[in-house]
């Protein structure tokens, strides 16, 4: 199985609607544990601190904020643990739901729900007017779904690179284009802006492109593949910008900073701008 249990954290700032829709879609597709995990974000009891400080007495202030506490952890994220099982009730969907409640720093308690519940997929959101960091983009272990508008899918894109292994990227479009019954297109991207020798970069693409089709043909699947000489960050904010129907694969791919040995992961800075979902394999 692809994904067995999938982790949809909820903060406490936001409702990710889009996101709720398609953790339970997959986790009816796959059989999949969905695990629900709200999170009372700790900065949010840090505003109610510095607000009432100059109004209350040290102990008046702690009960305000144990109260205030109590009320959105147990309250709110029960209310929301409801909500979401009866939008899966409401589409005939009959998936296991495991329910947890925290409250802390929003990467940092997702990272241990991550290693604790032996999670292999997040389903989240990128919200810019949130209180919430996302160093968990570039933290996570584990794949992560980037769902951007909640639209049916109609199109799987995998993105193979010369700044890649190119190893996932295969394999996941594979399982997902036969489980979402869609259209397949495979990208072969050649960053122009790394060098390289084009002999040899040749002779890898052929040798890619026999793979990928033996491995395809052999399972019936149907594709498109193409190859791209432009920077990959240009191309996929250009190609991707308003495909809102589509799934992007993205495998690990690096690209070379200004300052000299060191190499940034462009991928999670590219996967928000895209109007299309992504899939942020690790």
């Amino acid at each position: 199985m692809l994904f067995e249990r999938i982790l949809l954290p909820l903060p406490s700032e936001y409702f990710p609607e889009n996101a709720v829709k398609r953790a339970i879609q997959l986790s009816a597709k796959f059989k999949s544990k969905l695990i629900l995990q709200y999170i009372f974000e700790e900065q949010v009891l840090d505003k109610v601190n510095n607000v009432t400080s100059g109004a209350v007495t040290c102990q008046s202030l702690d009960e305000l904020v144990k109260e205030v506490k109590h009320v959105e952890v147990h309250s709110e994220s029960t209310v929301l643990f409801e909500q979401i099982e009866n939008m899966a009730k409401k589409k005939n969907i009959d998936i296991e739901i495991e329910r947890i409640t925290q409250n802390g720093v929003h990467s940092d308690e997702i990272l241990g729900c991550i290693q604790k519940e032996s999670v292999d997929l997040m389903v989240t959101e990128f919200h810019r007017d949130t209180l919430l960091k996302y160093r968990i983009f570039y933290n996570s272990p584990i794949p992560i779904w980037l769902e951007h508008n909640g639209k049916n899918i109609n199109k799987i894109y995998g993105i193979l690179t010369n700044l890649s292994p190119n190893v996932l990227v295969p394999k996941f479009a594979l399982k997902l284009t036969k489980k979402f019954n869609v259209p397949l297109h495979i990208y072969y991207v050649l960053d122009n802006t790394e060098p390289y020798d084009e002999n040899i970069e040749k002779t890898e693409r052929k040798k890619l492109f026999s793979t990928i089709e033996q491995k395809f043909k052999s399972h019936g699947l149907k594709y498109d593949i193409d190859l791209v000489t432009q920077d990959i960050s240009n191309f996929l904010g250009e190609h991707f910008k308003h495909k809102e129907g589509a799934l992007v694969i993205l495998g690990r791919f690096k690209k070379p900073a200004k300052i000299p040995f060191i190499r940034l992961d462009k991928k999670i800075e590219v996967s928000k701008k895209l109007g299309a979902n992504v899939l942020i394999l690790k």
